[in-house]
């Protein structure tokens, strides 16, 4: 524009929300009010004789409006758009895109990540149009079982699409317990997971087993005639028994923590105090066997705790071949079984429970003991 009076340039400054829409003229001869669009020559106007006064006309100006379009960048679905209310404004959304093998992370100005993030919910103003790219992380993870100290833990894959149920037992119970859940701490002071619960994976997990004292003995006949006996004990008291079964050719030589070459337990040995199902096995001789001439001999050891038990003298094969006793009869208030070493105080060759081993001479073996807490 340009001032005729100081003969300079200026420009028009809109009041706020407002925009220009022409001039009103104010003719000062005879008082009445005009509106004339820019452009126009004031000698139409009638009467072109007289003097004039330019005003200005502003009018309500139309709010801009933005919009947000969210991208599935490189997921399952196509770009939606959506605009603003009156203020400018949307709360971020989850529309549900989907990526195989990979879960929704939420929202960024930027496909690779490196822009502005938007998490659902969050209420945003415009102050222009945007684009939001979805973002993904990777849904491949794994869940590792602890289920017992003389076994390698068990790992299976994941897949955050997927939905995964936990696994109950991996295998035979810990001696004198009972399998009860799985928790994140091997302590139990984690997060529990049940057997049979569903989960839908956003991490790796590990599980420890979380274990429970017997509460019964299941008497198992391991070969010989008749089924399983279940004693309930009396007021939580339980007394080992004498033989519940027989065998044809074999000889009963009395109950065993396992099939197998199992710890013999002492008949009329008293337990008490269990929660949970203990198993016993009938362990057999093959009858006329001769014996063999050299073999193993376990000892209860001296600590920690009170171990208690009797020592007894396992025998190896005519080729010196033995299966190191996979279980422990010995008891031990407060402590765990965990294996066999042939110095007393755990400074010689250890041996896991069960494995198999050639010897040339008689053996010795320790039990090795660990304090325990149960919870």
């Amino acid at each position: 524009m340009y001032n005729t009076d100081t003969k300079e340039y200026f420009t028009l400054i809109p009041p706020p929300g407002k925009k220009f829409d022409g001039w009103k003229i104010y003719p000062l001869t005879f008082g009445d009010l005009y509106w004339a669009p820019v452009g126009v020559l004031l000698n139409t106007l009638r009467p072109s004789y007289a003097t004039y006064e330019l005003y200005a006309a502003w009018v309500d100006e139309e709010p801009v409006k933005y919009s947000v379009t969210y991208d599935p960048n490189g997921g399952d679905g196509e770009r939606i758009l959506e605009p603003g209310d009156e203020e400018n404004a949307v709360v971020i959304e989850n529309l549900g895109y989907t990526k195989a093998g990979y879960i929704f992370d939420g929202w960024n100005s930027s496909h690779d990540g490196t822009g502005v993030s938007y998490a659902v919910g969050e209420k945003v103003y415009l102050d222009a149009d945007m684009i939001l790219y979805a973002q993904w992380r990777t849904g491949a993870y794994s869940i590792t079982y602890y289920y017992n100290w003389y076994n390698p833990p068990t790992t299976e894959p994941m897949s955050a699409d997927t939905p995964y149920t936990v696994k109950g037992a991996l295998g035979d119970p810990m001696p004198g317990f009972s399998f009860s859940h799985w928790n994140t701490m091997s302590g139990g002071s984690g997060a529990n997971y049940y057997p049979g619960q569903t989960i839908l994976p956003s991490e790796d997990i590990t599980l420890y087993a979380q274990w429970t004292l017997a509460s019964s003995i299941v008497y198992d006949p391991n070969g010989g005639e008749g089924s399983a006996i279940a004693d309930l004990g009396e007021s939580g008291i339980f007394v080992i028994k004498d033989s519940l079964f027989t065998r044809s050719g074999y000889t009963f030589l009395g109950w065993g923590l396992s099939p197998v070459n199992g710890f013999i337990l002492p008949q009329g040995m008293i337990i008490g105090g269990l929660s949970g199902t203990l198993t016993l096995y009938a362990q057999w001789e093959l009858d006329n066997t001769p014996g063999p001439m050299i073999g193993v001999t376990y000892e209860t050891n001296t600590g920690p705790g009170s171990p208690f038990g009797t020592p007894f003298t396992e025998y190896a094969d005519e080729d010196g071949v033995i299966t190191v006793s996979p279980t422990c009869p010995f008891t031990n208030s407060g402590c765990l079984f965990v294996g066999w070493n042939t110095r007393a105080d755990g400074y010689g060759v250890s041996y896991y429970p069960g494995v198999i081993i050639t010897i040339s001479e008689p053996m010795t073996l320790y039990a090795q003991w660990v304090q325990i807490v149960v919870t």
